[in-house]
């Protein structure tokens, strides 16, 4: 099913419903392949999420290990990208404009997800019906910091981000 949403300033349009999961990675090489296996193991059909690890300069003889035994396994839900050393914010804001999908979920490599193989199905169908509803104040925001400014108030109109149909 594709979302199809009406894009100005910084919305992406006509994305698959499904979850892209960023994972930032910076010398976490003992626990990467946990994280990325908590993914995997979730209850999702392929064509409804990735996994995008974004390899922050790491320099770590074990994390750059791990990453090639991911990348060697060729599943076509994993993608490996490697990146001079930018910190996590960049980071992680190179996996969101790197990702496929509507919705996207963010993972330290030193995490995993719940015993809950359901945990990503049930957060796409959450993010999908608020979706509907509107654009919320977190989404807000980041636009507005993206545009330099600090008040999302007076700027919530430039905003366009409704369904393919709807007035802005």
């Amino acid at each position: 099913m594709k979302l199809e949403f009406e894009v100005t300033d910084g919305c992406r349009a006509l994305l698959p419903y499904g979850v892209s999961v960023v994972v930032p990675c910076f010398n976490a090489g003992d626990y990467l392949e946990s994280a990325v296996s908590s993914v995997l193991r979730q209850n999702l059909a392929h064509d409804e999420f990735e996994v995008i690890i974004i390899n922050d300069g790491s320099t770590d003889e074990e994390t750059l290990k791990c990453l090639d035994r991911i990348e060697a396994r060729n599943n076509a839900n994993v993608r490996g990208l490697h990146q001079e050393n930018k910190g996590q914010s960049a980071t992680r804001n190179r996996g969101i404009r790197e990702a496929n999908f509507a919705y996207i979920a963010g993972l330290d490599a030193d995490d995993m997800y719940a015993s809950d193989p359901k945990f990503l199905g049930k957060y796409g169908l959450y993010l999908q019906r608020a979706a509907q509803i509107g654009v919320d104040e977190h989404v807000i925001r980041r636009y507005v910091e993206r545009q330099g400014h600090r008040d999302s108030g007076q700027f919530r109109e430039e905003l366009y981000c409704t369904k393919r149909g709807a007035a802005p």
